[in-house]
């Protein structure tokens, strides 16, 4: 088929079309797939099965392998000593958790499966890596108290400091003096401090740090003196929280640099966009548009049944 005809057919938007449907970056540009090829297949392909039945597989697969990124970049920077960050582990976690199944997969795969077998080959099962990192960080990108015995210390540390510095306000909203001098008898956050509204006229009553002031100039918020040194305290507990923080993520990153190699041979290789990605991007539009799979036969037939052009089915849903 020429350039011109595939240029009136408008191929280059169908592919584009189509590989925005894929899972991930990989299978947008994947060259395993046909789906995705630079032209139409005009003989029977060399696939060991047919069309059909590898959508049919692709729709069961794209249920059972979800999260798949492409996380060469991310794995390479780890290698070279970078330290991820957390959503940027969670994004490695999901893809290695994704080859981990493919792995279990192939493993319970029967001798009649031989090709799919040898397909699945050089994949390697780095789902415990993806278990260590979804061990120490949750969903949101937040790294758990069990991420280390340390970053649970310390965390416990600042919950009982923040207990006495609720234990200190309670104590002086209870003082009927100070209460004479408040805008009200609440006390209010400022950034990391506890402060209480104060009448610009008492501010001299109540000692302490004024962290701001109101719009009207006639409150001054001011941290108790008592409660200001336990926010100093406070203040370097963050910053100790802060750096195991970074220890666990360095940690976790160097597990993730150390599977690199096999990373990289798993999303190189033309079979993973095409068994991971690529045919996702064939089945979602093809249940969207009403779309079947074709019969692929030898002699030179072409059958179009109630046949519409992609572009125009995308216009009209």
């Amino acid at each position: 088929m020429d350039a011109h005809t595939l240029e009136l057919l408008e191929f280059s938007k169908i592919r584009d079309l189509v590989a925005g449907y894929a899972a991930c970056s990989l299978g947008k540009t994947a060259p395993a797939w046909p789906s995705l090829a630079r032209a139409p297949i005009l003989s029977a392909p060399s696939w060991p099965w047919s069309p059909r039945w590898w959508n049919s597989w692709a729709k069961r697969r794209r249920r059972r392998w979800p999260g798949l990124r492409d996380v060469r970049l991310l794995a390479r920077r780890a290698a070279i000593g970078a330290m991820l960050a957390a959503d940027q582990l969670l994004e490695v976690a999901g893809t290695l958790a994704c080859t981990g199944h493919m792995y279990r997969y192939r493993m319970r795969l029967g001798p009649r499966y031989q090709k799919l077998i040898a397909l699945l080959g050089p994949v390697e099962d780095l789902g415990l890596v993806a278990k260590s990192i979804g061990g120490c960080i949750d969903g949101r990108g937040q790294v758990l108290d069990m991420a280390s015995p340390e970053l649970a210390q310390v965390r416990q540390k600042i919950a009982s400091l923040d207990e006495r510095v609720q234990t200190k306000i309670k104590h002086l909203l209870r003082d009927p003096e100070l209460r004479k001098i408040l805008r009200y008898p609440n006390a209010t956050v400022s950034g990391d401090h506890y402060v209480l509204p104060v009448a610009v006229n008492f501010r001299h009553k109540l000692p302490g740090v004024v962290h701001r002031t109101s719009s009207t100039g006639e409150n001054h918020f001011v941290e108790p003196a008592e409660v200001a040194g336990l926010s100093a305290e406070r203040v370097l507990l963050k910053n100790e929280e802060d750096r195991e923080i970074r220890r666990v993520l360095r940690r976790l990153s160097a597990l993730v640099g150390k599977g690199f190699p096999a990373t990289r041979l798993c999303q190189s290789r033309p079979w993973a966009n095409s068994t991971t990605s690529a045919p996702g991007a064939t089945v979602q539009p093809s249940r969207a548009f009403g779309h079947a799979a074709p019969d692929i036969n030898t002699e030179g037939k072409l059958w179009l049944r109630q046949a519409r052009h992609p572009l125009l089915e995308q216009t009209v849903s």
